[in-house]
C-alpha cells in the first residue's frame, strides 16, 4: 500500500498528503467531551481537512470562510501567524493543546478550544488577523512569586532581628537585673549575720583576730 515499508519485521508508514501545521476548515462539528470526540473521529465519514471536532463551543456551525495562514514566527514558546480570510472561519493546528497555552487575537484574548480530541484551534474573525499562541507555565509563574515572597521574608526578618538587637542595651541589663535580684535575696541574709556579731561580739569576723571579752 502507498506509505507503507516494511523492514526486518518491522512495519512503517507514512501519511500521505499530511495536512499543514495551521490550517482553516469549513465545518466544525460541536462535542460534549473526549469520548464524543473520539467517537466521531473514528467516523469513516469524518475529513480531518474539511472538518473539526471542537470542544467548549454550543451549536455545529457550517459554511466557514477559507483564507491562508502564514507563520511569521515559532518559537518553543511563542507563535504568531498571520490569518487573511473572507469572513468568520475556524483556525485547527496540530499543536497539542496544554495547560498555560493562551491566545490573542489582534491583540485581544481568544480562547483556546480543544480541537479534534488533542490540538489546539480558535474561531477567527473576517479580515487580515494576527494570531499570539504563548506558552505561560502557571505553575512556574507561581512558584517564582513564591520563591521570591520567600526570600524578601527572609530577609525582612533577618533585618527587623538584627535592628532589634541592635537596639537592645545589651547582655549587661539582664545582667544588671540578675545583680538586683541576688542583692534582694542576700540582702536579708547578710543583715542577720550582721545583727548577730553586733549582738556577740565574740563571733568572730573575717579578717579579725580572736574575740577578747571585757
Amino acid at each position: 500500500m502507498p506509505g507503507h515499508v516494511a523492514i526486518g519485521g518491522l512495519h512503517l508508514y507514512a501519511v500521505v498528503n499530511p495536512l499543514p501545521r495551521f490550517y482553516l476548515v469549513g465545518s466544525v462539528r460541536a462535542s460534549r467531551g473526549g469520548d464524543e470526540t473520539f467517537r466521531r473521529l473514528a467516523d469513516r465519514d469524518f475529513d480531518p481537512a474539511r472538518e473539526a471536532i471542537v470542544e467548549g463551543i454550543s451549536a455545529d456551525s457550517g459554511g466557514l470562510s477559507g483564507g491562508e495562514v502564514r507563520v511569521r514566527s515559532y518559537e518553543a514558546n511563542r507563535i504568531v501567524l498571520q490569518v487573511a480570510t473572507r469572513g468568520h472561519a475556524f483556525l485547527a493546528t496540530s499543536e497539542a493543546m496544554y495547560p498555560g497555552w493562551e491566545a490573542e487575537v489582534n491583540g485581544k484574548p481568544r480562547s483556546l478550544r480543544m480541537t479534534n480530541g488533542t490540538f489546539r484551534g480558535l474561531e477567527i474573525p473576517g479580515g487580515t488577523s494576527e494570531v499570539v499562541m504563548a506558552y505561560h507555565p502557571l505553575g512556574l509563574i507561581a512558584g517564582a512569586w513564591l520563591s521570591l515572597g520567600g526570600i524578601l521574608l527572609a530577609g525582612s526578618l533577618a533585618w527587623f532581628a538584627g535592628d532589634f538587637k541592635a537596639d537592645l542595651p545589651g547582655e549587661n541589663m539582664f545582667d544588671g537585673r540578675l545583680s538586683s535580684v541576688r542583692r534582694l535575696v542576700e540582702g536579708p541574709k547578710r543583715s542577720s549575720a550582721l545583727r548577730g556579731e553586733r549582738a556577740d561580739p565574740r563571733v568572730k569576723r573575717q579578717g579579725a583576730g580572736p574575740a577578747t571579752a571585757k
